[in-house]
Formats: C-alpha cells, structure tokens, sequence
C-alpha cells in the first residue's frame, strides 16, 4: 500500500517505520486508547456515558469527534479503503502533528486520549477480517495504542443490526438481507480474526476483549475490566456506566410497520401530508410495545453456528473469555 507524500507516493511502512514513530511507547506513561467497536455492542452508550465523561479521558472520537482528529482518521479511512486500487492520499506529517498535540494536551492534565469509533471495524476498510492494512495504517500513523474491541454474540448482532437497518422503502425479509447487504458484516464478526490482526500489529498485550453481555448483566464487572485495561480510575468508570443503556431494540410494531409499507407506497411519504402532531404520536405509538424479535432461516443459522463455532472457540483459547457463560455458540 502507497500513501501520497511530497514527491509522490511511496510505501506507507517507509513513511514511517515502526521504530522511529512519532510516538514511542516510553514517551508517554498510558497509551492512548482506540475503542474500534463492533457496531451493535454499546458503542453509543460508551460514547455518551463513559468515554466522554470519564474525568480521566480526553475523548477525541464520538459522540462529539475533535475536528483535527476526525479529519486524521479520515485520512487513515480513505488510505486504508484506497489501498485495494495501491492508491491514497494522505499529509502523514499533519496527522502525525494533530496526534500528538492532542497527547501531549492530554499528558499536561494526567489524562489518556481515547478515540471511539465502530467505523474502525466496518467490513469495508479490511480484505479479509484478518487484514493488517488499516490495523499497520493506524500503527504506522498515530504509533503504539491500546486496542479495545467489545464483541457480542454473532447472531444478536447481526438480528440488531438488520432491525437497525430495516426501513419501509429498504424493507427486506431476514434471510434476503442478510444474502444482500451483509456479506461483509458476516464475515467480519470472525472475532479471532480481526482481533489477531491487530495483536500482530500492536503486540498482544495491548489488544483486550470485552463482551457486551457482561456490560448488560454486570456493568460494574464490565467498567472495572475497561478501566483496568485503559488505566484509568474504575470507580469512576462503574458509576458512569451503571443504568446506562442506549439504542433500545426497536420494537415489533415498528418492524411490522416497515414490512406493510414496503409493499403498500413504499417511497410515499405520509408523514409529509399529516400535522406535526400526528406524525409524533404515532411514531411514539410505533416506538411502543415488545422488542421485535428477528429470524433467519434454519439452514442460515446452522451456516452461522458452524461458522462463529470455530472463531469462538479460538478466541476462548487465546484470551481466556466466559463466552460460554454469556450464550456465544
């Protein structure tokens, strides 16, 4: 891969070595932490909750994204999605420079940079899920990190996601959502493998798993672990973290109304021709009423099982996770 610098363009690994990075490990006595997602595993609640207010974290990503910074992870994005066509533009020396004047900020006030970000795992920035480009453009950049990666049982994942999806003029059943639009996500959710991307590049003591079964049933368990992780102030972290939820499934009502309109005026806006009034109320009727619940065909859940069985398996044995006791396959 090829990042454009004065003169031309030239090996992204020979812009910036690892060993002569901008930021070395000694500099500093926390690294900067970079919380990659999964989408659909409470990334929004830590945004809001933790990552933004956490007394102890400068946060440089979501909710409210520093402008230099968001404009450096564009950059790192465009290199990485690029990189198919050996073809990037990027001022490495203005990302370098936005960097680490946010962490030299950071340091004068005894804080950690934090950058949270689910685009980080979007299918679209890797080849295969064990793809190091975006994993060696990151590292090559911005240098050494800890990687913070919350996971989630594949199949709730990819149930949340679809409902997240799911609108009246994009309705699709299940199953011809998932063949369609998901190929990528599906294969993404090999958590060993992305995870072993990174640990090759960052070392494997700066990646950690968490799960966000434990962040639903045991937050506290769950802040203590990521503050652990991060080092920061766990106390602080649990009680920012405690009654927090964001992104509550939607409801059934609102997956019965997309799939009656898909078939009925599905790019006839109603709401367009009704009172203010109106439109609110019946969204909030919509809103109403039990979780939708999601499902895929038997044939496309053993295909899964034997898929995510495997991943699993070796992510048990690599970080030593409970994923057993929170229902992973």
């Amino acid at each position: 891969m090829r990042i454009r610098v004065a003169g031309g363009f030239v090996p992204v690994k020979n812009v910036l070595p690892h060993d002569e990075v901008a930021l070395q490990e000694r500099d500093y006595e926390r690294l900067p932490c970079l919380h990659i997602g999964y989408a659909k595993c409470a990334s929004t609640t830590l945004q809001h909750h933790f990552f933004r207010s956490h007394s102890e974290i400068t946060n440089l990503g979501r909710p409210s994204p520093h402008r230099d910074i968001r404009q450096t992870f564009e950059v790192i994005f465009n290199a990485a999605e690029a990189s198919h066509n050996e073809a990037a533009k990027a001022d490495v020396e203005r990302c370098r420079v936005a960097w680490r004047d946010q962490l030299n900020l950071a340091a004068s006030a005894g804080k950690i940079v934090a950058y949270s970000h689910e685009r980080l795992t979007h299918s679209q920035y890797y080849k295969t899920p064990s793809d190091t480009t975006l994993p060696e453009l990151l590292r090559s950049i911005i240098g050494p990190c800890k990687i913070m990666i919350v996971i989630r049982e594949q199949l709730h994942v990819l149930e949340s996601y679809y409902l997240h999806k799911t609108r009246a003029h994009t309705y699709l059943p299940p199953d011809e959502w998932l063949e369609t639009n998901a190929a990528g996500l599906v294969q993404m959710l090999q958590y060993d493998k992305l995870a072993s991307a990174y640990r090759n590049v960052f070392g494997p003591e700066n990646v950690g798993i968490f799960l966000f079964e434990e962040l639903r049933d045991r937050p506290a368990d769950f802040a203590n672990r990521i503050c652990r992780f991060m080092g920061v102030d766990p106390k602080i972290g649990a009680e920012l973290l405690k009654d927090k939820r964001e992104n509550i499934r939607r409801s059934s009502r609102m997956l019965w109304y997309a799939s009656i309109r898909s078939r009925l005026w599905p790019h006839f806006r109603v709401s367009e021709y009704l009172p203010d009034a109106v439109v609110t109320g019946w969204n909030h009727f919509l809103q109403r009423g039990r979780r939708a619940e999601v499902s895929f065909s038997e044939d496309r859940v053993r295909t899964l099982e034997k898929l995510y069985a495997a991943a699993n398996s070796n992510l048990i044995r690599e970080f030593d996770l409970p994923l057993k006791q929170f229902g992973y396959l």
